[in-house]
């Protein structure tokens, strides 16, 4: 579901940006600190866009990682429950078979006094 969004979201991206790009092939001028040049508008907002689409990656990447060693972390800490979970089961069964036995043992002896007597 997620994926499908984001590549339904790309396509509208791309379609806007052709539209766009169409619409506007004006020529501009740009001054930056000492530089001057000319660029179509088109082109210019294109690597505006680029631009903040990068830096929000940049600035998400350290969060999204953190995020990632976290789920990580903590499937790994469930995986070591679920294996002492297994462990106590397997306990359980082994005591509740040797009381099953005991109490068998308990009545064949009850049962031999018995005779006995």
């Amino acid at each position: 579901m997620n994926s499908k969004f984001l590549i339904l979201f790309g396509l509208l991206v791309a379609i806007g940006t052709t539209v766009f790009s169409f619409q506007n092939n004006q020529i501009v001028t740009v001054d930056f600190i000492k530089w001057e040049f000319e660029l179509s508008l088109a082109l210019l907002v294109l690597l505006a866009f680029s631009a903040g689409f990068l830096v929000t990656i940049l600035i998400s990447l350290p969060s999204q990682l953190m995020k990632s060693a976290k789920i990580i972390s903590l499937n790994l800490k469930i995986s070591n429950l679920e294996n002492k979970l297994s462990k106590k089961n397997n306990n359980i069964n082994l005591l509740t078979q040797e009381k099953t036995d005991l109490k068998k043992e308990k009545d064949q002896l009850k049962l031999e006094q018995l005779v006995r007597n």
